[in-house]
């Protein structure tokens, strides 16, 4: 019985070497924090608003085009709270499609869902806010971070912030 069992034990000892070297060795991403920046330009495709008092409600569809780090177009669903002094809340849901820059200058193709928030204190000034990515396919599965962004004119977007790939063992891929 022991001439048996060292020999199974043996195979399913270097059958689990084999996973962690070879995961390892085709892990995806480092890790490491990458800076991004860029611009997007967006167009809004449709909206609604009502209003109630000095309170206004106000929700639409977007499309957009991004520069720089990511690139590529991405559409969103958004709704706006705000109030007659100018002052707006913004929340956002945007499905990227496109290219975003890797840790080796590399462009990595794939999708994301992105949720933004931000705010316009009055008229006068710029939309700020965060936006954080939720969710990616293809390539950009593994990618997580978030960016800034102001708005310094109408319908465009900077942005600058972090972003990372995780590292991803080989039989997460399937």
């Amino acid at each position: 019985m022991k001439t048996v069992l060292l020999p199974i034990v043996v195979v399913v000892l270097l059958l689990v070497t084999g996973i962690v070297v070879w995961s390892v060795m085709f892990a995806s991403g480092n890790g490491e924090p990458i800076p991004v920046e860029g611009s997007w330009t967006y167009e809004i495709t449709s909206s609604s608003s009502t209003g109630s008092g000095d309170k206004l409600f106000m929700n639409g569809t977007d499309d957009a085009t991004w520069e720089g780090s990511f690139e590529g177009t991405s559409t969103g669903r958004f709704t706006e709270r705000g109030e007659a002094s100018g002052y707006r809340i913004y929340e956002e849901k945007l499905s990227f499609e496109g290219t975003v820059e890797d840790e080796e200058g590399r462009r990595r193709q794939g999708t994301l869902e992105i949720r933004c928030e931000g705010e316009r204190v009055d008229r006068n000034s710029p939309w700020e806010g965060t936006c954080e990515i939720v969710e990616g396919d293809g390539e950009l599965a593994n990618l997580h971070g978030s960016i800034t962004f102001t708005s310094p004119e109408t319908l465009l977007a900077v942005y600058s912030g972090q972003i990372q790939f995780e590292s991803k063992p080989f039989w997460r891929f399937w």
